[in-house]
């Protein structure tokens, strides 16, 4: 569609920095892999508490990987396309939160899955892909390229919350912690936004901001490991 409705030369400048975002799904695939099937036996056992406690840690290590990949966004792009890729850094912190929202759904799709409630799994994922479709159709032909990226993490917004919303009338109550998954949704969102401003100062600043985000998550590790040490050792 892009091709179609821009350029080659947008394509291209698209692709590097979807490539450099989709870097995410690494560390998200991952998580997702050791997370789910503990998940589904704690859902089946109706271990809510365990279950809320370690759904807040994934969604906080992979905000905070997003994080740190968008601060680190000029030198990636630079290193994947050069220097004429740079003008596309102010797309690259929403196609990394839209590459979160790709993964963060199954989260809760996995409640559906061990009710054997999946119904509506496809009926969600067309109507996303739809909205997508519709969208890129309108806006690329209007604003640019740029608009791919916002389309994107749209359509996986609308998967991620209807999925909540499905998974929450089959387990007929909120078994996830949602004021402290909001809370982190909300850190990611100001990320995203800061970050297209945080490109224009000196890099001396962002560093900084990247140093930040490093203590935290070494501190938040620190923390969760000591921790389950503690519950071990009593």
């Amino acid at each position: 569609m892009l091709q179609y409705l821009t350029s080659d030369y947008y394509v291209g400048i698209y692709s590097v920095v979807y490539s450099f975002s989709s870097l995410s799904l690494i560390v998200f695939t991952a998580l997702n892999n050791s997370y789910t099937p503990w998940a589904y036996n704690a859902i089946e056992e109706k271990r809510y508490d365990e279950l809320k406690k370690k759904t807040n840690a994934i969604v906080f290590i992979s905000v905070l990987f997003c994080a740190l990949l968008m601060l680190f966004a000029p030198e990636g792009i630079y290193i994947l396309g050069g220097k004429e890729y740079l003008q596309a850094l102010p797309i690259v912190p929403i196609l990394i939160c839209g590459t979160f929202f790709s993964s963060f759904y199954f989260i809760f799709s996995n409640v559906e899955f061990i009710n054997k409630k999946t119904k509506m799994t496809f009926p969600i994922t067309l109507t996303g892909a739809l909205i997508n479709i519709g969208l890129n159709w309108w806006l690329i032909s209007a604003i640019g390229y740029e608009a791919a990226a916002y389309t994107t993490l749209i359509g996986y917004l609308f998967i991620a919350f209807c999925h909540y919303a499905y998974s929450r009338y089959v387990a007929k109550e909120n078994i996830f912690d949602m004021k402290t998954i909001l809370l982190l949704l909300l850190g990611l969102g100001v990320c995203t936004i800061g970050c297209i401003f945080v490109y224009q100062i000196v890099f001396w600043a962002r560093y900084m901001l990247i140093f930040l985000c490093g203590v935290s998550f070494i501190f938040f590790v620190y923390k969760f490991f000591a921790k389950k040490r503690t519950k071990a050792g009593g």
